[in-house]
């Protein structure tokens, strides 16, 4: 299976399901691979890293028509990335729209929300999502706590206060996977988040029309039972295709997946696999501190 992207869906009740978005071998569109809570899983990851294809004006996902081998730090190929109607939105700050004229016909027109997110790491991040997708967009990255503080019509305008505020003293552009994962057990409270919130909106000068409401996303993630950190499967640098994944799912957070085997936790950001294949049926095996494990 072709792995595209690390899915988070919210379902009616408001819970996630989570998984990977692959292509299978013979299937005319994308599915989602879940990833089951308590699931044992024993995976390895294939190379060579190909092209994930692009997204039409219908947003459906397309194959890569070349099915084009990839350097390891890309995951679309030049036509595909040209031919991807939200491509140019992904770099977008405001100043110049290069998308295509019907992408952009629908995002001057479309409600987005500014938003703030937080870390247990002490991270804060501001973020741009369409208004019914926020909770989900901070979920896939993996936040403890999230709120908008300013909604706009148009995305053009977004993207321009969404810059303004990323210079900010104080705020990131991103929070690395490894310092996610360095933090699992780390305390933040609601009162010492919403004290962030307000910190930010003194310093940015915001004045919402609304109350400011924080989400708390922890309850999402599962790993409310961690009593150790996990170790990493997949150090950075280290070579991606042949790794393993062996053991129990715990948890999810954002694309970082946590399992447990024989009594340890083990973690890995499941981003990284992107653009490669996972292969369900090969023969895992692993050494560990307490011995040779082995899923049959």
């Amino acid at each position: 299976m072709h792995i595209l992207n690390v899915i988070w869906n919210e379902t009616p009740t408001g819970e996630f399901e989570h998984g990977l978005q692959v292509w299978k071998c013979g299937s005319r569109s994308p599915i989602t691979f879940p990833i089951i809570l308590g699931e044992k899983v024993s995976w390895t990851i294939q190379g060579p890293k190909t092209c994930i294809g692009y997204l039409d004006s219908k947003m459906q996902t397309n194959q890569c028509p070349d099915t084009m081998q990839l350097p390891k730090t890309s995951i679309k190929c030049g036509p595909c990335s040209a031919m991807d109607f939200v491509q140019a939105c992904v770099r977008c700050d405001g100043r110049n729209c290069l998308a295509q004229p019907e992408r952009w016909e629908k995002c001057k027109n479309t409600e987005y929300a500014i938003y703030v997110a937080l870390f247990k790491s002490g991270a804060v991040k501001v973020g741009v999502s369409t208004l019914g997708r926020v909770r989900t967009r901070c979920i896939e990255q993996g936040a403890d706590y999230a709120a908008i503080v300013q909604k706009v019509t148009g995305g053009k305008l977004a993207r321009s206060i969404e810059s303004r505020l990323g210079h900010l003293i104080g705020v990131t552009k991103s929070v690395r996977a490894s310092t996610k994962a360095k933090h699992l057990l780390t305390s933040l409270t609601a009162s010492d988040a919403m004290s962030k919130i307000e910190t930010f909106l003194t310093q940015s000068g915001l004045a919402p029309d609304e109350d400011v409401n924080l989400h708390d996303l922890s309850k999402h993630y599962n790993l409310e039972s961690l009593d150790s950190l996990p170790r990493p499967i997949l150090k950075r640098g280290e070579s991606i295709p042949g790794t393993t994944i062996l053991g129990k799912v715990v948890g999810l957070k954002g694309p970082l997946l946590v399992v447990t085997l024989d009594g340890l936790y083990k973690f890995v950001n499941l981003k990284r696999f992107i653009g490669y294949f996972l292969d369900l049926d090969s023969d895992v095996s692993i050494i560990n501190q307490t011995g040779l494990s082995e899923f049959v």
